[in-house]
């Protein structure tokens, strides 16, 4: 009875440290900024922090960026990627609009190369100062696309809704998202970047583009 009573105990040790484990934040720091951020992958952990269910392709990054200068920091949503390792796939976040929008994007898998992919797809984004983004198509690829049946990407098909314009989850994401400024003051907030596949935090790491180069947030070793 001992015995068993001790496994138990040492079970639950063991799960509540790997519970904290996968939600310890990463951190890089430069001469200009420091970014401390956490991947969120688990999706009651999301629903819990955004304070509304998601999608499931949606993934929720906690970000807080340090300015270390006088000169304001530009924060910019397009400065932030996250790299899938596994298989190469590289996605920027979507603005609140994107997600929440009366007309939104349905994501599902597509063999098409171990980078983004571009090609003649349909183009998405461009909402407010958004760059503009080519959904895949029967083109060519970016990076390190070679095609073939080992490499993976992310194909998008338009998805209507009959949501009232003033979609309540619009005004959750737009109260949660980091906001985009210039600042000398330390700014928190969400990113919120669409995935496909399995995800494991080893295979995770956040690009930033800081003023001084580019800056990788590793969040598990």
């Amino acid at each position: 009875m001992r015995l068993l009573l001790a496994i138990s105990l040492a079970l639950l040790t063991t799960g509540a440290w790997a519970q904290k484990k996968q939600i310890e934040p990463g951190f890089a720091s430069s001469d200009e900024v420091e970014i401390t951020a956490t991947m969120h992958i688990d999706r009651a952990e999301i629903t819990q922090l955004v304070g509304a269910e998601l999608e499931k392709h949606i993934y929720v990054v906690e970000v807080k960026v340090r300015p270390k200068g006088e000169k304001p920091l530009r924060i910019s949503l397009d400065d932030f990627v996250i790299l899938k390792t596994d298989d190469g796939q590289r996605s920027t976040p979507f603005a609140p609009s994107q997600i929440a929008s009366t007309g939104g994007l349905a994501l599902k898998s597509q063999q098409v190369g171990g980078w983004a992919h571009q090609g003649n797809g349909p183009i998405w984004g461009g909402v407010g100062n958004r760059t503009p983004g080519r959904l895949p198509g029967n083109g060519g690829g970016i990076g390190s696309q070679t095609g073939g049946a080992d490499a993976a990407g992310v194909q998008a098909t338009s998805k209507t809704t009959t949501e009232p314009t003033d979609n309540p989850l619009l005004a959750v994401l737009k109260a949660k998202v980091l906001p985009e400024k210039e600042t000398t003051e330390t700014t928190s907030g969400l990113l919120y970047f669409p995935l496909e596949g399995k995800l494991k935090l080893k295979n995770l790491s956040l690009l930033y583009k800081a003023p001084g180069g580019k800056m990788e947030i590793v969040f598990q070793r």
